[in-house]
């Protein structure tokens, strides 16, 4: 997609990279970097502030098989609305993995909601709004990494009513070093999603 500098008149159908990374869960930088690649249109303000356009992140979540999301304004402003009904909750920062993780979870728990967070702090932030009955954990995310997550989560007995997955990229041999965080918790390599993690979706259900 081409990028602009110059500013269309109907700046009412824009989106600021804050207000698209709380509408898609994605880090502002994951939303950046999709600008810089082209998978997003928009242009740059006089002082150098993106503004997306609402038609290309339709476009994208059309690319993406994703449920298409209405993108009024007027819906950004809901974001910290509370919803009770299953949910799960999936903290990653590649795109690829947060649509795999989405559509296997979208098939072994039809019934749950799934919310994408690109990094730990709004993985948090998600974790008190939405209260997810599982959690899917990378361990290398941007900032504060998943191992920092994990550590504080338990710390605060975060856990105790929920039921967590890490899945991770890392060698068995890094992942020893912190052995003392996974006490309890399943961890899976990211190359055995497809096989294992709709079943592990289905059991952490099912205790719940």
């Amino acid at each position: 997609m081409t990028q602009t500098n110059q500013e269309p008149s109907g700046i009412e159908d824009s989106l600021t990279t804050r207000e698209l990374s709380k509408l898609l869960g994605l880090a502002i930088g994951t939303i950046q970097q999709m600008y810089n690649r082209g998978e997003i249109s928009g242009w740059k303000t006089p002082g150098g502030h993106r503004r997306i356009s609402k038609a290309s992140v339709e476009q994208w979540l059309s690319r993406q098989n994703a449920p298409k999301q209405s993108l009024k304004a007027t819906q950004i402003t809901n974001v910290e609305s509370v919803n009770t009904d299953p949910c799960v909750l999936i903290i990653e920062d590649s795109t690829q993995f947060q649509i795999l993780y989405s559509q296997l979870t979208k098939q072994s728990l039809p019934q749950h909601r799934t919310i994408i967070c690109g990094d730990a702090y709004s993985g948090l932030i998600s974790i008190g709004r939405d209260n997810p009955d599982i959690i899917l954990l990378d361990l290398m995310l941007p900032g504060i990494d998943g191992f920092s997550l994990l550590g504080a989560l338990k710390t605060n007995q975060e856990l105790e009513n929920r039921k967590l997955i890490v899945i991770t990229q890392l060698s068995n041999e890094k992942l020893k070093s912190h052995e003392f965080l996974f006490s309890g918790i399943q961890v899976l390599k990211k190359s055995e999603a497809i096989e294992k993690l709709p079943q592990l979706l289905r059991r952490s259900s099912a205790q719940k």
